[in-house]
């Protein structure tokens, strides 16, 4: 009712919410209601006005409240003076009677001298800011973009313990850093703060209006992105906007712009490194991968004196079940399975088992967890009852997989044994049980899988594996891992799914044919 912005155009206005801010005030509103904390963090596309909202919301409540403090820090100065003016108009538009006095008012402060509540903007490119004040409220905006994310973020919320709220928002830049790590934590229900991602497809400013030859004129030219974007419901007025914002705005680039215009949380995070496996048909497979049939776990129980597991349900489980299992006493060698074990790095890397139906190519099964290694054996063993036998595990030898290896030998777990590739690049078999992953092996696995998703080998509804080919880059000395893996310990890019992935592959060219023997047809008047 009172609170003025300034347009694009420079006018003056009232403030009115677009659906973007005022789905943002719905989420505040819920957690209130709830009782959780006000820990937001916003992943956006360009010019929403969320730094709008956030800082209206703090005036309102500096406004009302006696003795708060908040802290608005950008990324960068000419960011800060913005935040700075877009406060200050929110006072200085205000009808008289309703302004408190200023104790003071400047590019760094505004203050007033009888509530003593003050809001404080700053930039983040000094590094570090200052632990001393205890804040109630916290605005950070653009954090992909502060030159050292990880040490001013600690250091600033040093200062909000017991804020009210703690508002990070910002547009993707790249893969890895600090924005991104913290987004995934709150995706992965890892932190207390609740993930908001904003797609441009739901903000009504970024369409053109078109006639009806130009709509067909799109129609006759929709490419691969395109069309998926018609399939999450973008109109040929939003398709018109983007591709002109595309050519205008972006270079040309249509990778440009899904940085700067995401439709999904997964594009926003464009690799920025040489993905090795092909990005559209991954994030084809990302968009069209079908959630779980079931997900739980496996339970072992005694019937009549004999030790058997059976499925139990569970939200929380680490098996999830895309497929019907199904058996039939005719078919041989139908299950393969590969296993990735946790290398037990900062960045708390998984486990991983994916488990492939041999008949038709579509992965089944995948566990995904953390657990230690000798209970990882365990887990195989009640996979192996549960598919009555009938697989072979491939597990990486490496780091802890020795002790998931050595166990699963003593629980009689159907295992691969390893081939060397010594002689003229034939496999030569060895009496070694796991996969052993070198400079060597390591090409021949990716290779083949990348091999698989090309053409199209396999199915696959795991959408945790397809996000993992998007980060799985070579970096410049050409080895291939999860982007920024090599160079931070802590980043929140994993290849597990894919290493396991890869190895499942190996152990299938490795085992027998998947093959059907029926019974032989004898004649009626033969039978007994």
């Amino acid at each position: 009712k009172f609170l003025k912005i300034k347009t694009k155009k420079g006018q003056i206005v009232p403030f009115k919410f677009n659906s973007a801010q005022l789905h943002i005030l719905e989420i505040i509103e819920r957690l209130e209601a709830e009782g959780k904390p006000l820990r937001l963090i916003i992943l956006k596309a360009r010019q929403m006005g969320i730094s709008t909202l956030m800082q209206a919301y703090i005036f309102h409540k500096l406004l009302i409240t006696p003795n708060m403090k908040c802290m608005t820090l950008a990324h960068e100065f000419n960011a800060s003076s913005n935040l700075f003016d877009m406060y200050k108009r929110y006072y200085d538009y205000l009808p008289e009677p309703m302004k408190p006095s200023l104790e003071a008012s400047n590019q760094k402060k505004v203050k007033y001298s009888k509530l003593q509540s003050e809001n404080k903007i700053d930039t983040a490119e000094k590094g570090e800011v200052g632990r001393s004040d205890n804040l109630q409220y916290a605005h950070i905006t653009e954090l992909a973009f502060y030159r050292d994310a990880s040490n001013t973020l600690v250091s600033m919320l040093q200062m909000c313990m017991d804020a009210k709220l703690v508002a990070i928002e910002s547009t993707a830049n790249g893969i890895g850093g600090e924005f991104y790590n913290r987004w995934q934590d709150a995706k992965a229900g890892l932190s207390d703060y609740t993930p908001i991602f904003l797609s441009w497809l739901d903000f009504p400013d970024y369409k053109k209006e078109c006639d009806a030859r130009t709509k067909n004129i799109i129609r006759l030219s929709l490419t691969d992105r395109e069309q998926r974007l018609i399939e999450k419901g973008a109109s040929y007025e939003q398709l018109l906007w983007r591709r002109r914002t595309i050519k205008n705005e972006c270079g040309g680039s249509e990778d440009k712009f899904a940085q700067e215009y995401p439709s999904d949380d997964i594009e926003a995070f464009i690799t920025s490194g040489r993905p090795v496996f092909n990005v559209q048909i991954c994030k084809q497979n990302f968009d069209s991968a079908q959630p779980p049939l079931r997900i739980g776990n496996l339970e072992e129980v005694e019937i009549d004196g004999v030790k058997t597991v059976e499925f139990v349900e569970n939200e929380k489980g680490y098996i999830s079940i895309y497929k019907e299992i199904e058996f039939d006493e005719y078919d041989h060698y139908v299950y393969v399975g590969g296993c990735d074990v946790a290398e037990g790095l900062e960045q708390g890397d998984y486990s991983v088992i994916p488990i492939m139906d041999r008949r038709d190519n579509e992965i089944a099964i995948v566990w995904h967890g953390h657990i230690d290694p000798d209970l990882l054996a365990y887990e195989q063993w009640k996979l192996q009852q549960f598919l009555k036998g009938d697989i072979y595990f491939g597990t990486e030898r490496n780091n802890h997989g020795l002790t998931t290896i050595t166990q699963a030998y003593k629980l009689g777990v159907n295992q691969y044994y390893q081939e060397d590739f010594e002689k003229g690049g034939y496999p030569e078999s060895t009496e070694k049980i796991g996969w052993r992953t070198d400079l060597k092996t390591k090409p021949i696995v990716i290779n083949q899988l990348n091999e698989w998703i090309r053409e199209g080998y396999f199915t696959c509804n795991d959408k945790g594996f397809w996000a993992e080919t998007l980060t799985f880059v070579r970096n410049g000395r050409g080895q291939m891992s999860a982007q920024n893996k090599d160079k931070d310990s802590s980043a929140k890019c994993f290849d597990d799914r894919v290493m396991s992935m890869a190895i499942m592959l190996a152990v299938n060219e490795w085992m027998p044919s998947y093959y059907r023997k029926e019974p032989e047809h004898i004649p009626y008047f033969f039978k007994k």
